[in-house]
């Protein structure tokens, strides 16, 4: 009888802390990976509005900066069009699909694909998209993320079938 209770009470106190470490290691992962998208996200705020001082933009909202950098682009949309490509990149299909969906949703800022972006209104009608290419930062926190939630579980199962 003893030595049952004693097993529960250890069962108990193992299942707890093991969703504590499991929690803990979770919500590290997630952290790391909003960090890396807003990093990304901060990068392209810096480029597409001209990086000043405490955020605040170096030039009027409708101008645009005319940047050429490999992984970084940027597309103009009016009246739900791609006017042009503000950079005259070269700019796959792709990109260009990717940037009506984005238009269509008028979310802020996100991920699609293997590009984090950043969606400003320059004008009535007319909106400016600016995509970072980021999937190397993207496959890494996603890398942490299961590889800590495989580790946790081989744990847990190794230390269940250990006693």
């Amino acid at each position: 009888m003893i030595k049952k209770l004693k097993n529960k009470i250890f069962l108990i106190s193992f299942i707890s802390l093991s969703t504590i470490i499991i929690g803990a290691i979770i919500i590290f992962a997630i952290l790391n990976y909003h960090n890396t998208i807003n990093t990304a996200l901060l990068m392209i705020n810096r480029m597409s509005d001209g990086g000043g001082p405490k955020g605040e933009p170096m030039h009027k909202p409708e101008e645009i900066i005319k940047f050429n950098i490999d992984g970084i682009y940027n597309i103009k949309i009016e009246n739900g069009q791609i006017i042009e490509n503000e950079n005259e990149q070269e700019i796959d299909e792709e990109i260009k699909e990717y940037a009506l969906k984005i238009n269509k949703k008028r979310k802020d800022s996100g991920i699609i694909g293997k590009y984090v972006y950043r969606i400003r209104k320059r004008g009535e009608n007319t909106y400016n998209i600016t995509f970072m290419e980021n999937e190397d930062a993207i496959a890494h926190a996603n890398f942490i993320l299961v590889f800590s939630s495989i580790t946790c579980v081989i744990a847990i199962i190794r230390n269940i079938y250990r006693f």
